[in-house]
């Protein structure tokens, strides 16, 4: 695999509440796994891929607009951590993620925002967007029993409410076997009125 730089735009976790999704990793299997770092957990609302520098210009500047039009209550903007589970791919394992419960406000500026982008060229992807931090992508599943998978699937996460007052515009940074390098792009305050 090449070294890539991908864009997407994601809610990023608070600090403060970090310590429930670290404690969930902590009861993942140690070997096949490669867990997600914890100072990068984050909600992916948009993914763009790779982007070339004037795309880049227009993407922030869709961005600014959609947030600006959008007006939220403090209660729109609270969020909650919800149950752990698997993403399959080919019939096997590749993330163990803890869902997120976004309030209608928030979903409603998801679609938004990607209806927007669409505008100048980003298609709309086909699958349901659920919201979801990724706590660990599986490896190498030969290792992994089917006990495991199950107690995978069934991880809990301490159910945790907190507000948020931005996203972002973010970059990954992927590099062969290792786990991501993220930077933040820019930041977009939401309109509170």
């Amino acid at each position: 695999m090449e070294e890539k730089e991908r864009y997407f735009f994601a809610l990023n976790i608070p600090e403060e509440m970090i310590k429930p999704l670290k404690l969930a990793q902590d009861h993942l299997p140690q070997d096949g796994i490669r867990y997600s770092l914890t100072n990068y957990f984050h909600v992916s609302l948009k993914f763009l891929g790779e982007l070339p520098d004037l795309k880049e210009m227009g993407v922030r500047l869709k961005a600014k607009e959609i947030a600006q039009k959008v007006i939220f209550s403090e209660k729109d903007l609270e969020m909650s951590f919800g149950k752990a589970g698997v993403f399959f791919r080919g019939g096997q394992p590749s993330v163990v993620w803890a869902g997120v419960y976004l309030p209608p406000a928030l979903l409603d500026f998801q679609r938004n925002l990607t209806e927007g982008l669409n505008q100048i060229g980003f298609a709309i992807e086909k699958k349901r967007f659920r919201p979801h931090i990724t706590l660990a992508r599986v490896r190498d599943v030969k290792g992994l029993t089917t006990e495991t998978i199950e107690k995978m699937r069934r991880l809990g996460v301490q159910r945790r409410s907190f507000k948020l007052d931005k996203f972002y515009l973010m970059k990954s940074h992927l590099k062969p076997n290792q786990a991501p390098e993220y930077k933040i792009i820019e930041e977009y305050r939401f309109n509170k009125g």
